[in-house]
């Protein structure tokens, strides 16, 4: 027979599993609290300010806090008409012909807060049209020729096309292949561009968590993995001083060009937008997509325009350091392709912002964004006004 455990040593094995139970709640309940805080003193500010805002996207990426501008956004009349409407203004028998057709991405799409189509339709008298090339499915010029195919352009009988990429991705839109009409139906554009104008398919309930009643801004569903997102980007920058994160960067120019109190020198910008460094843009190849649309856009009696809006380094170039300008030299891309250019007509953005900065004008990029402000679309406008025919 067993010798029985002495009373001492029974009571303190009853005590291990409450012990365990006890260190155990502690640790989930400091996990939890520890996150809370995380969130909504530091992470929240940053993750949501592009939501509220309308432009930060650099910020939630970097995970910094947001610094507003002195710089306001301005909100313009709509002087444009875009595609989702056109097509309820088609289905409801009416029929308009307009003056200038765009395609493009964000750029062309308000991005930083600002059509720069309203501000052009209001200073003229121009009927304009914008289609937004559906990102990651269709490039500009394919958007143009699913248009063309679906007999579009000879309902819209367009006198001008501009087409717009921002400059880090016309190498993988434009720059890669010979670019075909794509195989689209009818439909199938209509849900890629303007879904809206499909009757939604889901029904309410009538029980969903709406109003003051919803819990999220406590225990957003993002939380943990935006809270690990921030952490690791802290690390990172411990040992990368001119990043915010694996994909951002922070550079010192040498002016002041933002009106962020304590950023007004400070570039935030893609790493992507450094691609040009490592595999120049096949301009050739981007030479013939464009000379191939421009065809296409004179045998139904338009002139095809080409707008790549510069990347924020490229614009900004001129004002990095010399350490920072022997790293990266200028993208010579646009300079290439306007010296090609024969049938089509290349909008050089950079040429028409440069003077601007060269003025020490703040603000023409969003200093926490990857796209231009009012400012910026306000000189586009002017230019295009002395371009256009």
């Amino acid at each position: 027979m067993g010798k029985a455990p002495s009373p001492a040593l029974k009571d303190v094995n009853d005590l291990k599993p409450k012990t365990y139970a006890a260190t155990a709640i502690a640790f989930f309940a400091a996990f939890f609290l520890g996150n809370l805080c995380l969130w909504h003193y530091f992470v929240y500010p940053t993750f949501l300010g592009e939501i509220e805002t309308g432009h930060g996207d650099l910020l939630r990426v970097g995970g910094i806090a947001r610094v507003d501008a002195a710089t306001e956004p301005r909100i313009y009349e709509a002087h444009h008409t875009e595609f989702a409407d056109y097509l309820k203004g088609l289905a409801a028998g009416e029929s308009e012909a307009f003056d200038v057709l765009t395609i493009g991405d964000s750029f062309s799409n308000g991005g930083g807060g600002a059509y720069y189509q309203d501000i052009l339709g209001a200073e003229t008298d121009l009927r304009i049209l914008n289609v937004p090339a559906p990102t990651g499915k269709l490039n500009a010029i394919e958007t143009y020729y699913a248009l063309e195919r679906l007999g579009y352009l000879d309902k819209i009988q367009p006198k001008v096309v501009i087409l717009e990429s921002v400059e880090r991705y016309i190498d993988d839109r434009y720059g890669e292949k010979l670019l075909e009409t794509p195989k689209t139906t009818d439909t199938e554009l209509r849900q890629l561009i303007a879904p809206d104008t499909f009757p939604s398919e889901e029904a309410s309930t009538g029980t969903e968590n709406t109003g003051a009643g919803r819990l999220d801004w406590l225990l957003p569903p993002v939380m943990l993995n935006a809270n690990g997102e921030y952490l690791v980007n802290k690390w990172f920058t411990l040992w990368h001083p001119d990043q915010l994160s694996s994909n951002t960067y922070c550079l010192r120019l040498t002016k002041p060009f933002f009106t962020n109190p304590g950023r007004e020198n400070q570039l935030l910008f893609y790493d992507e937008e450094l691609a040009y460094t490592k595999r120049p843009i096949r301009t050739d190849m981007v030479d013939k997509n464009l000379q191939n649309a421009a065809a296409l856009a004179k045998s139904h009696g338009s002139q095809l325009y080409f707008m790549p809006v510069a990347d924020k380094i490229d614009l900004y170039h001129p004002w990095l350091s010399e350490a920072d300008k022997a790293r990266w030299g200028e993208n010579p891309f646009i300079g290439e392709l306007r010296a090609k250019a024969q049938t089509y007509t290349v909008i050089d953005t950079r040429a028409i912002l440069r003077p601007l900065l060269e003025q020490g004008e703040p603000d023409i990029w969003w200093q926490d964004d990857t796209h231009w402000t009012w400012k910026a679309a306000e000189q586009i406008s002017s230019a295009l006004q002395k371009e256009l025919p």
